[in-house]
């Protein structure tokens, strides 16, 4: 898979996600997502926008503990590193929380936002999605940024 994405990654200008990339034909074990830090992690990308050209990478750092509790964060590489608002959550469903973060960061592109405010609104649709059954979230806007302005762990 590594190599077959590596084929088209230089295409995109923006990739969500830091795997499964290439930076070089002896890069074939996958990031250890597990064991890395955020220097491990911006090094990474750094060098992944290095050989693919991307405008901005981002990664996701997503975690549920022991009592259920999601955390949502990410991390853009753009013009500089960039580090987002962490959001917490108890978990109803992750299935989706994914494809909910990347709407919400490709709907602020579209809009010409800022990175700053493209991560937090991101990782605020991906954390909205997780208190959401089923795989999909049509929810307003005003939910997402309501739930920004709060910056409080979500209940239902």
């Amino acid at each position: 898979a590594k190599k077959q994405f590596s084929l088209f990654a230089k295409y995109a200008d923006y990739c969500f996600g830091i795997e499964p990339l290439m930076v070089d034909e002896q890069d074939i074990n996958m990031f250890d997502r597990n064991n890395a830090n955020e220097k491990t992690i911006e090094s990474r990308m750094q060098a992944l926008k290095k050989v693919f050209g991307f405008q901005a990478i981002f990664h996701t750092i997503r975690n549920v503990n022991e009592n259920n509790i999601n955390t949502y964060q990410c991390y853009c590489l753009s013009d500089k590193f960039y580090r987002s608002i962490t959001l917490k959550t108890s978990l109803l469903e992750r299935v989706g929380s994914g494809d909910a973060f990347v709407a919400g960061a490709l709907y602020q592109i579209i809009n010409n936002a800022p990175i700053q405010k493209t991560i937090d609104f991101a990782i605020a649709s991906g954390t909205l999605k997780c208190t959401i059954p089923g795989d999909s979230m049509n929810e307003e806007i005003n939910k997402i940024e309501a739930l920004l302005k709060t910056n409080l762990e979500i209940s239902r």
